[in-house]
């Protein structure tokens, strides 16, 4: 429903000084961790740990979006567990 909404309210074709940079659409990535409900089935997928054991805290997950500079627009979005493991090299 959420992806919907956001498709359905999306400007098309919306340009300002702000929103393009030599004719590129300019868009930046944001995270921000986000507070859940204590329920048994959230609490298990969005678990808080502390070196890898349960904090016994409320569950959080990590909302990550790509927004469109200038207009505010969430092009994309995704939300998981706050742990993420990152196999890149460093």
């Amino acid at each position: 429903m959420t992806e919907k909404l956001l498709k359905a309210t999306h400007i098309q074709q919306a340009a300002n000084p702000s929103t393009h940079w030599h004719g590129y659409r300019v868009m930046r990535g944001e995270g921000s961790y986000l507070p859940m409900q204590a329920t048994q089935s959230i609490s298990k997928e969005y678990e808080v740990k502390h070196k890898g054991e349960s904090s016994q805290g409320y569950p959080q997950g990590l909302v990550e979006t790509i927004i469109e500079r200038g207009t505010g627009q969430i092009h994309r979005f995704k939300l998981s567990n706050r742990h993420i493991r990152f196999s890149g090299t460093s």
